[in-house]
């Protein structure tokens, strides 16, 4: 079965899901949070760009949304009675991806305020798990569709800064597409938009508007992610927890806090998921016996935690904390970008792991163009440098996948001051060399890149076929697991032998090991 097909399928399985006709007792839920409104042919309900778009049930007539690209419009869906349209940016308050407009000759639908919309989702049972359902599978369906192109990144082929845009849409899960200058699309977009090599990267909006060399947050705010706590000119925001992180210790406490009723704020410097966001596989989570993807993890539970009220403001670092013995709400956070206090009775602080970058000369420049810290399934395609292998992220489905789809490079030391344990007082082109002859994966030695750059004596040889998989790990926490499972056998003495083994096999190599 072609790609093609397997697209034409999947829309026909998840078609009833998607777009799902609410019943006469739904609708007498709903009804009393909304107003009824007639409109006519040509207007529009929403416009793509605009935030905290409110439910829409159409109750009589048709609607169409369309995505309006360049001189072209491409139709996403045309709603009739009892159905509603919008997508996950309803439930998030971010910036709509397309519009839509009336094409029956009149229409009446039943329009329910955001706030109202987010209440019913989290207090009516009823008609959340219909709702909801249907807003994360449309989203799903938007991602899959292989003609829509939402935010467009237009960028150079090896640009750094274009591809950290593409990398920071993709894991806050904001549909776009990576255009590359030097592409016949690319040029085409260029001389539609009078651009020029000193304006790239360019963003281009759903609603068409270019934002010349931006800043993430500038991209943040564009697409809804980086929304003001503050309202008007306040100068205190107030709130009961305050969640500075959204890995998945943030997340989990979104979910848990805002399901209570407490007013959450979650501040994330990058993007919702952290570690586990960049895994491809996890297989030791609760409730997934076949195992999911830390994206789609982390982001369903970021939609679990908008449906409860959680606000959430990405990218936003906390500046400063305060602790004030007055009153209720006694921590005083400064966060970027806002020049209110955030003020709150319980401030938790769950950044997680920060870890250090490659100590090689001129990695600066192959970071997000050749380097990554955390090799997924994006990187498809790609020359990938591994730096450590992320947990809860299988090593033989890892090794399976890499070996199929991804040309590797391997970078010498891969941070091995990530972790506790320090390498051993040797040369590293000698623990090189070794792996390189035990696992048949490349040496480390003066190589240059693919396109003839000279890494500074950093990357590896590249295979057509890769063996082995050179990740770097805990030994100790290696040996630990080793001995508790034979302890575990009762097998005291071939406890003892096999540590003594363990230790002379893995002294060459220190913290490495192979896939």
């Amino acid at each position: 079965m072609t790609d093609e097909q397997q697209d034409e399928q999947f829309y026909r399985d998840t078609e009833s899901i998607a777009f799902p006709k609410l019943n006469d007792h739904q609708l007498s839920l709903l009804e009393p949070l909304g107003e009824r409104r007639l409109v006519k042919r040509g207007d529009l309900v929403y416009k793509a760009g605009q935030r905290d778009l409110g439910l829409t049930i159409l109750l009589r007539g048709e609607i169409e949304a369309f995505e309006q690209r360049d001189d072209t419009e491409q139709i996403l869906a045309t709603a009739h009675e009892r159905e509603f349209i919008g997508d996950v940016a309803m439930l998030q308050g971010t910036s709509a991806l397309a519009s839509a407009r009336v094409t029956s000759p009149d229409a009446e639908i039943l329009y329910i305020p955001a706030v109202e919309m987010r209440r019913a989702l989290a207090e009516i049972p009823g008609v959340s798990k219909t709702i909801v359902d249907a807003l994360i599978m449309r989203r799903r369906r938007i991602r899959r569709d292989r003609e829509f192109a939402g935010m467009r990144v237009l960028a150079s082929r090896d640009a750094r800064d274009g591809h950290q845009l593409d990398d920071f849409l993709d894991k806050n899960r904001i549909p776009h597409r990576l255009v590359e200058f030097e592409s016949e699309q690319g040029q085409a977009l260029t001389n539609r938009f009078h651009l020029t090599s000193r304006d790239l990267p360019v963003l281009i909006t759903p609603g068409g508007r270019r934002l010349r060399r931006p800043s993430l947050r500038e991209v943040a705010t564009e697409a809804g992610l980086l929304r003001s706590l503050a309202q008007g000119n306040e100068s205190e925001i107030f709130s009961d927890l305050t969640i500075v992180g959204a890995g998945p210790a943030g997340l989990a406490a979104a979910v848990y806090a805002a399901s209570e009723g407490l007013n959450t704020v979650v501040l994330e410097g990058y993007a919702p998921g952290g570690q586990a966001g960049s895994s491809s596989l996890i297989e030791n989570f609760f409730g997934f016996p076949t195992g999911v993807g830390g994206g789609e993890l982390t982001w369903l539970a970021q939609l679990q935690a908008y449906r409860f009220g959680a606000k959430f403001s990405t990218p936003s670092q906390a500046l400063s904390f305060n602790y004030n013995t007055d009153g209720e709400y006694r921590a005083c956070l400064e966060t970027e970008g806002c020049s209110a206090i955030l003020r709150a009775k319980t401030v938790l602080i769950a950044t997680g792991a920060d870890y250090r970058r490659l100590e090689a000369e001129g990695r600066e420049q192959f970071e997000g163009v050749g380097v990554y810290y955390a090799a997924t399934a994006c990187r498809a395609g790609r020359d990938v440098s591994f730096g450590r292998r992320g947990q809860g992220t299988p090593r033989r489905s890892r090794q399976r996948y890499f070996q199929k789809n991804v040309g590797l490079s391997f970078a010498s030391g891969a941070s091995a001051r990530e972790h506790r344990d320090p390498l051993p007082d040797r040369d590293p082109q000698n623990v090189w060399w070794e792996k390189a002859r035990t696992n048949r994966a490349g040496k480390y030695g003066d190589q240059r890149t693919p396109n003839g750059s000279d890494a500074g004596c950093f990357f590896h040889d590249r295979r057509e076929t890769v063996h082995g998989l050179v990740t770097v790990g805990n030994r100790a926490r290696r040996q630990r697991i080793h001995q508790n499972r034979l302890r575990r056998r009762g097998r005291a003495s071939l406890a003892r032998e096999q540590t003594s083994t363990w230790s002379a096999r893995d002294e060459l190599a220190g913290n490495f090991c192979s896939g």
